[in-house]
């Protein structure tokens, strides 16, 4: 039912508790694709030892390309009805798939999301959504969701939070949007397909739960600063291709200016 996709790049010291938390999942009709993108430590080792162990796994190995190829490489082999997605470096609370799709089949909606704990080692907070708890139809989706989707009044709160990981999505909906995002893109690029699907989904469902540990590390790719030109265009093929997108949902409700702003956001701090 459940395809969930790991990418992997040099994670050896926190995937172990990843691959553990999906594994031990009380929910257990899962298929678990592990994407090692050229990892040059142990990640590919501990991924073999891993689906030795839990036949549901599959490993990918393949040459260093980035976050994108590498998500996309598990989704293309993906079978599930539902695509999950883990990065390599958290964990999920055991019963974070059962409660997911509890609610996805209940309400008979496209996606469902849930709440993080933001972990930096030393301190954890609880993160929700700036959006109500409940079910939303398209209708309330315009209304309630969509105005607020990317901004959520002062710069910055997030209205619906850009990743992938605290969500679980119908697979059919959700592909063309992953395979849509240019593979140059290493910054933002969960929300080049997050926001963009949810425009086309007809129904979602929040939930105010956290389920998910969001690991706050310092050697994030947010983190990473390359030279100046190249950040210069990493931010112009981001802002450009994922507007130009969002353009075909103008129809039905414009977040172009909201989507400037959450460039602006990345940029700020740079």
């Amino acid at each position: 039912m459940i395809s969930v996709i790991v990418p992997i790049y040099n994670a050896e010291n926190y995937l172990p508790q990843c691959l553990e938390s999906i594994c031990t999942q009380t929910y257990s009709d899962i298929e678990i694709i592990l994407v090692d993108d050229g990892s040059t430590d142990r990640s590919g080792e501990i991924c073999e030892e891993y689906s030795k162990r839990d036949n549901r796994i599959e490993v990918i190995r393949k040459k260093n390309e980035g976050p994108v190829s590498a998500r996309n490489a598990g989704a293309a082999a993906a079978h599930g009805k539902y695509l999950a997605f883990a990065d390599s470096d958290d964990w999920l609370e055991r019963d974070m798939y059962e409660k997911m799709i509890y609610h996805m089949e209940k309400q008979n909606v496209d996606a469902v999301m849930a709440g993080r704990y933001e972990d930096t080692g030393k301190a954890v907070k609880e993160v929700y959504h700036g959006i109500p708890e409940g079910r939303y139809d398209k209708s309330s989706m315009i209304k309630h969701v969509y105005p607020h989707m990317i901004v959520n009044g002062s710069f910055f709160e997030w209205g619906v939070f850009p990743g992938l990981w605290d969500k679980l999505f119908l697979r059919d909906l959700i592909l063309p949007f992953l395979f849509a995002v240019d593979d140059r893109i290493v910054m933002g690029d969960d929300a080049a397909s997050v926001w963009p699907c949810l425009l086309k989904a007809e129904s979602i469902y929040v939930m105010h739960e956290c389920l998910y540990h969001y690991r706050q590390g310092t050697a994030s790719v947010v983190k990473q600063r390359p030279d100046k030109e190249t950040e210069r265009q990493r931010f112009r093929i981001l802002y450009q291709s994922v507007k130009s997108r969002l353009k075909e949902y103008k129809s039905v409700y414009d977040v172009e200016e909201q989507w400037r702003k959450y460039v602006l956001f990345l940029m700020t701090p740079r």
